[in-house]
């Protein structure tokens, strides 16, 4: 995987951005320019890398100070996303609650695909140091690392995540030519390999994502359409996970009918959601339907879990 373009975001007038860079995180920094401190947000990337800004600056504008954080694919971090240290983005954390805008007992982690794999277990990981989760088209488990060559992981695929410097356990892909079709150039749904993936019962089980250590509210958005993998049978297992351990925060799943992994930020265009060559699925409609109800329901969410 090439290493992820990050366009600049231009901040809204409330808004005052600030770039991270050389020192031990990579990323950028949105915060208001009203008087704080602010509660805040970490915002977390999918597979395709880089500083997630659009959707940090869009919540500073609403009043929290958010980090785009990014973890591979910018220079300075890992061109792949394979065993990337939780450690690293505990550090994001702290860094992020000692600035002076910021109140560091009002945090939260958002994600969407990967980043929202990486939120619910960084939550989970260290709780003391997340007070709620937003995670668009989620896991329930820890997946195989995504290589910059997807030929590795036939050849021996690796954990996404290491914690103390040991591999997370993982759950693989079932090798099919649904993975094989996007090196050919062919358009593909990649849904089967990961559903194939969850049929291994002894490897779900050791990578399940331990949510009920998370000490704050959870919020999971998916589309039942999702053509990349089954975030809304994961979204469930979580939901599933949380009940039977008697979660005692808010947890709650937003399923969409008509989307699919396409979910984003709001009013933005969806029309060429399956032009790629791995099909996300959802229609337009239902996938700019979905973003439009999601986004205000996340940003609510937040300000009354960082209350």
């Amino acid at each position: 995987m090439a290493a992820a373009s990050t366009p600049e975001v231009v901040s809204p007038p409330q808004v005052a951005r600030r770039p991270v860079t050389g020192g031990k995180i990579v990323g950028t920094l949105f915060v208001p320019t009203t008087a704080g401190p602010h509660p805040a947000v970490v915002v977390l990337p999918g597979s395709e890398g880089g500083v997630p800004e659009g959707q940090a600056a869009l919540l500073a504008s609403h009043g929290f100070a958010a980090l785009a954080l990014a973890y591979f694919g910018v220079e300075g971090l890992p061109a792949q996303l394979v065993e990337i240290p939780l450690e690293y983005a505990r550090g994001a954390l702290d860094w992020l609650a000692a600035q002076p805008e910021v109140d560091g007992g009002r945090i939260a982690v958002m994600g969407g695909s990967k980043g929202a794999e990486l939120a619910l277990l960084l939550a989970a990981t260290y709780p003391d140091a997340v007070r709620a989760v937003v995670a668009f088209k989620p896991s329930s488990v820890v997946w195989m690392g995504l290589p910059a060559n997807p030929a590795d992981n036939f050849r021996g695929p690796k954990s996404s995540w290491t914690l103390e410097g040991r591999p997370l356990p993982f759950v693989s892909g079932a090798f099919t030519l649904d993975l094989i079709k996007p090196m050919l150039r062919q358009r593909a749904a990649l849904v089967s390999s990961y559903v194939g993936g969850l049929k291994d019962a002894e490897a779900v089980a050791a990578a399940a994502i331990p949510a009920e250590r998370i000490r704050g509210p959870v919020l999971l958005v998916s589309g039942a359409q999702d053509q990349l993998w089954p975030s809304t049978q994961m979204a469930a297992e979580v939901i599933k996970r949380l009940d039977e351990h008697s979660f005692p925060y808010r947890h709650e799943h937003l399923a969409y009918g008509d989307a699919g992994h396409g979910l984003s930020l709001p009013y933005l265009p969806t029309t060429t959601i399956n032009s790629g060559t791995i099909l996300l699925g959802g229609t337009p409609q239902g996938t700019a339907s979905a973003n439009a109800d999601a986004w205000p329901k996340a940003v609510t969410f937040l300000e009354e879990a960082l209350r």
